[in-house]
């Protein structure tokens, strides 16, 4: 299974999260994970994605992946690489789901 690419803008200093619908792929006994780095070949790590499964069935289900505001808020760059897979909890076997561009909009306000 090769994975979807998907780019993404999201505005920095704003709470973000995304909902991947998951079918063909049992998620039953999985977790979930997402990085942002500066390029795929970066060992900078910039944020991780908090990530829920829920629906594990044998026919799919469901990856919420979000970041927090203050998480977005150090995302400075213009534009980031990422990706999201879901891996199996037993034997850490990981298929990757989704993957792309991160395109950051600069926040104004401040706090």
């Amino acid at each position: 299974m090769t994975a979807a690419t998907y780019d993404i803008t999201l505005d920095q200093g704003s709470d973000y999260s995304t909902t991947l619908q998951v079918s063909g792929q049992t998620l039953d006994g999985y977790g979930a994970r997402g990085q942002i780095r500066p390029n795929p070949r970066s060992d900078q790590l910039s944020a991780e994605f908090s990530c829920t499964v829920t629906g594990g069935t044998s026919i799919g289900g469901t990856v919420e992946a979000s970041l927090t505001h203050t998480q977005t808020s150090e995302l400075t760059l213009a534009s980031y690489s990422y990706d999201i897979e879901v891996f199996n909890t037993t034997t850490d076997k990981a298929v990757r789901l989704v993957q792309g561009k991160i395109f950051v909009n600069p926040g104004v306000t401040r706090t």
